[in-house]
């Protein structure tokens, strides 16, 4: 288990650089090591942002995948539901880091409270396809 606090950019690229290691031997493609990766900035990122950068991630090898856990000290997410089905407009950014990293993952939950946010996030192994000739 990998466990990073995340109160700078720097922190961010730790974690990013660990998780690498973290997963190297494990079967995912290039295309969700990289989904993975993304979420990672993207949920870190939110820490920095929104959360006065105070925040730990975590990251779990599981029997068939990895969980991503992000958990903040904020003061929660207002208008979650817009967020996460893309309707919100962010006044900052393109307003997708949540979305997009759910679509990212196979599965994505968020606890949210006036006392702060939990985001876990998990990806599955999947199985290699034999190439045909």
């Amino acid at each position: 288990m990998l466990v990073e606090n995340i109160f700078s950019e720097n922190d961010i690229y730790v974690a990013l650089s660990r998780t690498r290691y973290l997963i190297k031997d494990l079967p995912f493609s290039d295309s969700d090591k990289q989904a993975i990766f993304v979420t990672i900035m993207e949920l870190t990122r939110n820490i920095l942002i929104h959360a006065g950068s105070k925040g730990v991630f975590t990251c779990d090898i599981v029997d068939n995948g990895v969980r991503i856990t992000v958990r903040d000290f904020g003061s929660g997410i207002r208008d979650l539901d817009e967020i996460l089905n893309g309707s919100y407009k962010s006044k900052t950014g393109l307003g997708l880091g949540l979305a997009g990293s759910k679509r990212l993952m196979d599965e994505f939950k968020i606890k949210t409270s006036s006392k702060g946010t939990e985001i876990v996030a998990f990806k599955r192994i999947k199985p290699r396809r034999m190439r045909s000739f």
